[in-house]
C-alpha cells in the first residue's frame, strides 16, 4: 500500500511495481483452485449436489484456474518490474496495453466490483483503444468484462505494490491536474 496523505507530484512519473509477495499467494490460491478443479474432473464430487456437472465444471475451472496460474508464474518470475505507470502525458499498464493511454483521450475512469475483487476501468475512444496495441490477454477478456459491466480498459492493481483505492487516487489526481485549465502539462502525444 502507498501512502495518498502526502500530495501527488503529477509533474514526476509514478510507477507500480509488482509485489512478488502478492503473486505469491496469487499463485498459490491459483494452485489450489487448480487441485479442485483435477479433484472433480476425476469424480471425486458426484455425490454432491452437482453430481454429474461436477466433470464438466471441473474441465472448465481446470482451463481457466490453470491460465490464471501460468500467467501469475510468468509474472512472479519476471521479478517487481515496473507494470504501471502514470504520467503527466497519460497512463500505461503493461498488463493491458503497449502504448500509453493519453489523457486526453480518458473519457471517464470508474470502479467495477465483482465478488469483492475491484478493478480500475478506464474509457477511451475505441479508435485509441485500438491504437493502443492491447495484449493478448486485454484483447480475449475486453468483450466479456464488458457483458459483465466493465466496459473499458480494466487496470487491476492486484499482484502489485499498491492497493485498489490508492491507484484510483492517483490515477483521479493525475487526469485532474491533466484537465485543469491552463496546466502546464505538456499535451498528449
Amino acid at each position: 500500500m502507498s501512502d495518498m496523505s502526502k500530495p501527488v507530484d503529477t509533474r514526476q512519473t509514478t510507477e507500480i511495481r509488482q509485489s512478488p509477495g502478492r503473486l505469491l499467494m496469487l499463485a498459490l490460491i491459483g494452485l489450489f483452485l487448480v487441485g479442485l478443479s483435477i479433484m472433480l474432473v476425476l469424480g471425486y464430487a458426484k455425490e454432491t449436489r452437482m453430481g454429474a456437472l461436477s466433470v464438466p465444471v471441473g474441465w472448465a475451472g481446470l482451463v481457466f484456474f490453470g491460465a490464471a496460474l501460468a500467467v501469475t508464474l510468468k509474472r512472479l518470475l519476471q521479478g517487481s518490474r515496473v507494470v504501471i505507470s502514470l504520467s503527466p502525458s497519460g497512463l500505461r499498464d503493461v498488463r493491458v496495453a503497449e502504448k500509453e493511454i493519453p489523457w486526453g483521450a480518458v473519457m471517464a475512469v470508474g470502479t467495477w466490483e465483482m465478488s469483492r475483487q475491484k478493478v480500475m476501468v478506464v474509457q477511451v475512444p475505441p479508435e485509441v483503444e485500438a491504437d493502443l496495441g492491447l495484449t493478448f490477454i486485454a484483447r480475449k477478456t475486453r468483450a466479456m468484462n464488458a457483458k459483465l459491466g466493465a466496459d473499458g480498459l480494466a487496470i487491476s492493481a492486484q499482484g502489485t505494490k499498491v492497493d485498489h483505492e490508492t491507484l484510483l487516487a492517483l490515477t483521479l489526481a493525475y487526469l485532474e491536474q491533466y484537465r485543469k485549465p491552463g496546466s502546464s502539462e505538456p499535451p498528449p502525444s
